[in-house]
């Protein structure tokens, strides 16, 4: 009995659905006539394709070969640069190595692709200053970005100018990471750059200050919808722990 039910309630769907989106009337009859059978059919000819091929489907997708198979991409990359170390080749991998947590490989890709017409590429430069932040080369990623915004400077972009302010406060060069920050507080969509100016304010002695910031991110929170709060919820998060 219940997979009776199942079945009419699945058939009611697929009717509603092909009402909405101005499908064949034709698979009304599908559907109807042949229980299960004809709402396979349809769900397969019409539904899956196209969503498939959405954006949605898509990441779908990727998701669930990361589930299957979790070194596909770092093994395609590989085998590609095997076969022709292009720059091409070489950025894939790197950005792979990046994924996996293996800076110091990505580090050596990211400059070995910085050649020729490519040795200011911006998403290279970018790469290859992550690599040696999370290798703890500061001084390397202050280089890669100057050269970065020397190279495009009508470039604009909130994770370059956030590396950059935690590059110089690695350097312990404070003054210089606080005004980025206050820089980055105007524009940046997100809490992460608060948080990180917050809690450098803390570790200079700034208490009220890096209290005021903290509240902030969550004063924003509050009154933004739900998108905001899911989209950023580790930051929102990090703000409560740090005020508590």
């Amino acid at each position: 009995m219940p997979f009776m039910i199942l079945s009419v309630l699945i058939q009611l769907l697929l009717v509603i659905h092909i009402f909405k989106t101005g499908r064949n009337t034709t698979w009304i009859w599908v559907v109807i006539a042949i229980p299960m059978v004809g709402s396979l059919a349809y769900v397969v000819v019409e539904i899956i394709p196209p969503f498939m091929n959405s954006y949605k489907g898509k990441e779908a997708q990727k998701s669930m070969v990361k589930i299957l198979n979790p070194e596909k991409e770092f093994n395609d990359a590989m085998q590609n640069y095997e076969i022709a170390d292009t720059v091409k080749h070489t950025t894939d991998l790197a950005n792979a190595c990046m994924h996996k947590g293996m800076y110091k490989e990505a580090q050596k890709l990211y400059t070995q692709a910085l050649q020729g017409i490519y040795k200011h590429d911006i998403h290279l430069l970018l790469g290859l200053a992550q690599a040696e932040f999370e290798l703890e080369h500061y001084a390397e990623v202050k280089a890669a970005l100057n050269l970065l915004m020397e190279k495009n400077p009508n470039y604009e972009n909130v994770e370059t100018h956030l590396l950059y302010a935690r590059a110089l406060e690695g350097l312990e060069e404070y003054t210089s990471a606080l005004e980025v920050y206050e820089a980055l507080e105007t524009y940046s969509p997100g809490p992460e750059a608060l948080f990180h100016y917050a809690l450098l304010h803390r570790q200079l002695g700034n208490e009220e200050e890096a209290s005021n910031i903290l509240q902030k991110i969550l004063r924003v929170a509050k009154i933004s919808g739900k998108h905001h709060n899911k989209l950023f919820k580790e930051w929102i998060t990090k703000a409560e722990q740090a005020l508590k």
